[in-house]
């Protein structure tokens, strides 16, 4: 098993961007990410290994000196990253810590296929700008969270009213690749014409208050779930 202890004092997390400090605060984790990718940032200091462990995955493959492709979970995956690694073995993946104390990887995942997956990180992650993709994210959330606006002096209510808001964008989720593929519940692959394909329904009980949430703030992505049930 491998495990860090960390604190959460040394946690940052806002929608679109997450960090935290691990093995005594000697590796920095930071992540940001687009509707079908994420862009990882670590960075190491003189006491570290520089290495990567993946967990839960059926099955992998090295694709150069560079980047990994595989399957986990029923979602394929391709990973790329900005140096080549040192070594690769069961599912670690060791670099040169003499080259650089910065490491940074893009993960993109597909239902249908490595090449969608492949192909949704050229369309949507092809920088290793992350602070680009960071401010990108940020933007995209705050487009949706301030469909809502609310002014209080208590700012702890306005916390508690953004994050529950934020919460219940969560889900359900893209599930279509940028090429508009995806798996149907039939194990199949179809093309959109337009619009998303969506997964991750919950409808015990969000059909009371969460559909009709999206019905009046995200009227477009409410029309597409309700035609990816429909399919």
């Amino acid at each position: 098993a491998h495990y860090s202890f960390f604190s959460h004092d040394s946690e940052t997390a806002e929608p679109g961007y997450y960090a935290v400090e691990l093995f005594e605060k000697t590796i920095r984790v930071e992540l940001t990410a687009t509707e079908r990718t994420a862009l990882v940032r670590l960075q190491y200091d003189d006491k570290a290994p520089m290495a990567v462990v993946f967990s839960d995955v059926d099955y992998w493959d090295n694709n150069g000196q560079n980047a990994i492709s595989g399957k986990s979970g029923g979602y394929y995956f391709y990973i790329l990253f900005d140096q080549n690694f040192k070594e690769l073995k069961n599912y670690l993946v060791n670099f040169d810590h003499e080259s650089d104390h910065e490491l940074r990887f893009k993960i993109a995942v597909s239902r249908v296929s490595i090449e969608n997956a492949k192909l949704n990180m050229l369309i949507e992650n092809s920088t290793w700008n992350f602070d680009l993709v960071k401010r990108q994210a940020r933007r995209k959330w705050n487009s949706h969270l301030n469909k809502i606006e609310i002014k209080d002096s208590d700012i702890d209510k306005v916390s508690v009213f953004y994050t529950a808001l934020y919460h219940s964008l969560l889900l359900p989720f893209v599930t279509s690749d940028a090429n508009r593929e995806f798996r149907g519940l039939d194990g199949k692959i179809y093309t959109l014409k337009s619009g998303d394909f969506y997964s991750g329904f919950s409808p015990w009980d969000t059909f009371r208050t969460l559909h009709p949430l999206l019905n009046l703030l995200e009227p477009q992505r409410q029309l597409d779930m309700i035609k990816s049930l429909l399919i």
